[in-house]
């Protein structure tokens, strides 16, 4: 069990090393919790119990954080985000309201990895230029692959964010 408690905290100290706002031992506690759901599952003919480990506390801690990141308060209503934009003070409640429903209503239809995409963007875990979309989804995409995510998933979750918000903006219109 020593070996095991090593390699999670090796995970969760990956976390916490990127963003110092997350709690080691919370993480771990949940990454613990993770593996001990997890364990009797694992079957050592599909892969060794260290890459078992590190898939189950990682898949456990980008849930946790993608669930955090649909929390965020920044709006994506196009009135709000342009009063933003051009400096005014004061932005109409109702439309930060209604802007946090509409964020919540897509962040719900997300799968895990969309949410750890949108969840990197929010969070600043990756600096990139919002006016150069085409260098910005290269930079996002070089951090998932550190992260390592195959090149199929990365493009997935890229097309299923493109749809989600194309179908919100046709909705909204």
């Amino acid at each position: 069990m020593l070996d095991e408690i090593k390699i999670i905290k090796k995970v969760v100290s990956s976390y916490t090393s990127r963003d110092s706002r997350l709690d080691f031992e919370d993480l771990c506690s949940e990454a613990y919790l993770a593996y001990l759901e997890a364990a009797p599952a694992y079957n050592p003919s599909r892969a060794k119990k260290s890459t078992f480990i590190w898939t189950v506390v990682r898949n456990r801690l980008n849930s946790i954080l993608a669930k955090k990141s649909t929390k965020s308060e920044i709006p994506t209503d196009q009135e709000a985000i342009q009063a933003l934009l051009e400096g005014e003070d004061q932005v109409d409640p109702g439309q930060t309201v209604i802007a946090e429903e509409r964020w919540q209503e897509l962040m719900d239809r997300f799968s895990p990895g969309a949410k750890v995409v949108c969840f990197l963007v929010n969070n600043g875990e990756v600096y990139f230029n919002v006016s150069k979309p085409r260098q910005a989804r290269g930079i996002i995409a070089r951090e998932l692959r550190r992260m390592g995510w195959p090149e199929e998933k990365i493009w997935n979750v890229f097309r299923e964010i493109k749809q989600a918000v194309k179908k919100r903006d046709e909705k909204a219109r």
